[in-house]
């Protein structure tokens, strides 16, 4: 990790309001410089059906939002399967984040 005492004397903002900061005990380092804690982490990830793709003629993992659309028409088209779908409860993340990566 890198210390952001340099970044930081360069703001006009400081670190003033940090004392409200959830890891506030662990902003400085044994050395007495500040470092970056993440706070929040997700982990997001593709989960899909081999054999649905394969029924709609796709072997290889798709890599581009292009190629997920395509498979997914192809899919529906030639299963009647419903081919894409996305978690849209009332869990810690939003569904916002999801619609986030189409654009």
């Amino acid at each position: 990790m890198r210390p952001l005492d340099d970044l930081i004397a360069k703001t006009k903002i400081g670190v003033g309001g940090w004392d409200q900061y959830v890891a506030r005990d662990m902003q400085q380092g044994p050395d007495g410089k500040t470092y970056p804690i993440p706070f929040t982490v997700d982990t997001f990830a593709m989960v899909y059906n081999k054999d649905l793709l394969r029924a709609a003629g796709y072997d290889e993992f798709l890599k581009t939002w292009p190629k997920l659309r395509a498979a997914s028409l192809a899919v529906f088209h030639k299963t009647g399967k419903t081919s894409f779908g996305f978690p849209a409860g009332s869990c810690g993340t939003p569904a916002i984040w999801f619609f986030l990566n189409f654009y």
